[in-house]
């Protein structure tokens, strides 16, 4: 953060707000690279690590292990099952189209006029929950954020 607000209460806030650093003007050049390059320092130094494991209400996959458990109870999907799968699941909530899923799950090449996609829905709500999974009609499907859940 860079201000000309200097006393220890807004620096106080602007910490809270979140910045990283604190610069008050009048400052030097030299002082303010010298603190973006410890910055950056710090970025390269400390990797965010990707998110392996993704939660919808009852429904948890690991994408390292390939391993899905619903209720806590493991269930066996296909590769392309697990795809379609992560696929609603890093979506949440959000309305697909069925040639936005071919897309995403299948990738180019696929007909868009087939029923793939409705088929393998059909799969997962039968090993994931008839509830994880809700047709939107008209424009495609979602999966469905229990109210008192985030996606994780």
């Amino acid at each position: 953060m860079l201000t000309a607000r200097g006393d220890l209460y807004d620096k106080v806030k602007g910490f809270e707000a979140g910045a990283d650093d604190y610069v008050t003007k009048p400052f030097r050049f030299e002082e303010l690279l010298a603190r973006i390059r410890a910055r950056l320092r710090t970025v390269q130094t400390t990797p965010k690590p990707a998110k392996t494991i993704l939660s919808v209400g009852s429904v948890v996959l690991d994408l390292i292990s390939r391993q899905v458990q619903v209720e806590s109870k493991p269930v066996e999907l296909s590769a392309r099952e697990f795809i379609l799968a992560e696929t609603f699941m890093r979506h949440g909530g959000q309305v697909l189209s069925r040639e936005q899923l071919l897309d995403l799950a299948w990738g180019c090449g696929y007909d868009p006029g087939s029923n793939i996609v409705d088929v393998y829905v059909g799969y997962l709500r039968k090993k994931l929950g008839s509830n994880t999974i809700e047709t939107v009609r008209g424009m495609g499907y979602r999966m469905v954020i229990p109210e008192s859940v985030n996606v994780a």
